[in-house]
């Protein structure tokens, strides 16, 4: 029989899983900034220069509207330890994260790829500006391929959807994955790439602990509101 598709449910965590969360925040946090900076820092010194940029792409209209859908994976992550409620079920998932970011970090310095899009100007974002240029911060300049927002969207979108049967949080992940095309955030291709890194790293996660469950409820759990 096929397990039945729910809506997944919000629990408050216990709190020695809600200090492991954000304790894992702030490990992963530091990973991203040493080496998705820093790998940008490096690859901006390599002459080694190369574009993804498939034939049309520049056709690709600007929807700084989705600015918004970009951005929201960082809700997504908040997310997590109100639907991952085991200790074994974070730390699986922390490891993830910090495989793709590593995996991510060597793509960059080896293959240095540059979004392909001019970038917009302040008639062109409206009202949308100031989150557009946030984003596009962070981003970095060469950190192109494989996108690893594109990786992280996908990997929490299916890690958050297991226990339930459900699709929310992959759907979710979709919208995030197809907002950096029409953002002009990553090409076509960056984010074929992330889809395969976060994969990878799910497979990999798999093969490192098969008999730990990704989510394992327990008995009394206390719904939000």
């Amino acid at each position: 029989m096929t397990q039945a598709r729910s809506i997944p449910r919000l629990t408050w965590p216990e709190p020695s899983l809600a200090k492991r969360a954000g304790l894992w925040a702030l490990v992963i946090g530091a990973e991203w900034l040493l080496l998705f900076q820093g790998a940008d820092w490096l690859a901006s010194r390599r002459s080694l220069q190369l574009s993804v940029q498939w034939p049309g792409e520049e056709r690709i209209p600007l929807v700084p509207s989705l600015t918004l859908a970009y951005s929201s994976l960082y809700l997504m992550f908040a997310l997590t330890p109100f639907l991952l409620r085991t200790r074994a079920a974070l730390d699986r998932f922390a490891f993830v994260l910090a495989f793709e970011t590593a995996v991510a970090a060597v793509c960059f310095v080896l293959l240095p790829v540059s979004v392909s899009f001019p970038t917009p100007g302040s008639a062109e974002l409206g009202i949308w500006e100031g989150p557009f240029r946030l984003a596009d911060a962070i981003n970095g300049t060469h950190n192109g391929f494989p996108s690893l927002h594109v990786a992280f969207a996908l990997s929490s979108g299916a890690v958050l959807d297991r226990p339930h049967g459900s699709r929310v949080f992959t759907l979710w992940a979709l919208l995030i994955s197809i907002s950096t095309v029409l953002t002009h955030q990553h090409n076509v291709a960056d984010v074929l790439g992330g889809g395969l890194l976060a994969l990878l790293a799910l497979r990999v996660s798999e093969r490192a602990s098969p008999s730990t469950a990704w989510v394992d409820a327990p008995a009394d759990p206390q719904r939000l509101p």
